[in-house]
């Protein structure tokens, strides 16, 4: 699993623009929602784009670390 440490936002702007243009090509049947990002106010679908500056990862597999072992990995940006 990953657990991931740092803030967060919602995507306003180039962000929202980016994010959404990304997220209708991996998933195209959500174009059929969201035409425009205008769209995420009005639509009913109760999901936001949120931009997230990630600081620090915790990784942790017990099959491949062992019970209560984790890396950490710190993130400069």
């Amino acid at each position: 699993g990953l657990q991931l440490f740092g803030s967060w936002e919602l995507a306003a702007g180039p962000a929202l623009e980016e994010g959404t243009k990304l997220y209708t090509e991996r998933f195209p049947l959500l174009s059929n929602y969201i035409k425009s990002v205008d769209d995420w106010k009005t639509t009913a679908l109760h999901s936001r784009p949120y931009v997230i500056h990630t600081k620090e990862v915790k990784i942790f597999d017990e099959v491949i670390f062992g019970p209560e072992t984790w890396a950490i990995v710190s993130l400069s940006h």
